[in-house]
């Protein structure tokens, strides 16, 4: 019996600390989004290749953003170009002078402008970037591996791309 107390105890303390988090306001880093009330329509400018592009449209479309495909119907242009990615090799084994380690680095400019083509940010340059092991007996892995990474630097950096949407718009 003294089992059970203790169980129920720790849910109704879960409990308890969910709700007095949720009143606060507090929020998961990244569940914050972008409203479409408060952007109104915007147009992306970018080359038809670019990654971070195509994560800033769905992260857009996914907070019901108006995105529209002509500047005469924007009230924002976002526009995002020099989209570069960058592998460095970051250790080598002294031993066998093979690569251990890599830093991969995704970077891209961006500017946003109203429909006056007033700047409201003017040439920011974002980059992320992170490190992993290479392990050169599983190389198809590692070629995986990096792909994901490479996803997840696009999503990190149209996360921020975002939230300068949202300061610009003041959101």
């Amino acid at each position: 019996m003294p089992h059970r107390n203790v169980t129920m105890n720790a849910h109704h303390l879960l409990l308890i600390t969910t709700l007095i988090l949720s009143a606060c306001g507090f929020q998961l880093r990244g569940a914050g989004g972008i409203t479409a009330a408060g952007v109104g329509s915007i147009l992306i400018v970018a080359p038809a290749d670019s990654a971070i592009a195509a994560e800033v449209r769905t992260q857009l479309q996914m907070a019901e953003a108006k995105l529209v495909q002509t500047t005469e119907q924007a009230e924002l242009i976002l526009s995002l170009d020099g989209e570069h990615f960058e592998r460095t090799i970051l250790s080598v084994s002294p031993d066998s002078g093979k690569v251990e380690e890599y830093l991969l680095t995704l970077g891209i400019h961006l500017s946003l402008t109203d429909r006056t083509s007033q700047p409201l940010l003017a040439g920011e340059h974002l980059t992320a970037s992170r490190d992993y092991p290479f392990d050169e007996n599983a190389v198809l892995g590692m070629f995986s591996l990096e792909t994901r990474i490479r996803e997840d630097l696009s999503r990190q950096i149209a996360a921020g791309i975002i939230r300068r949407l949202n300061a610009a718009s003041g959101n």
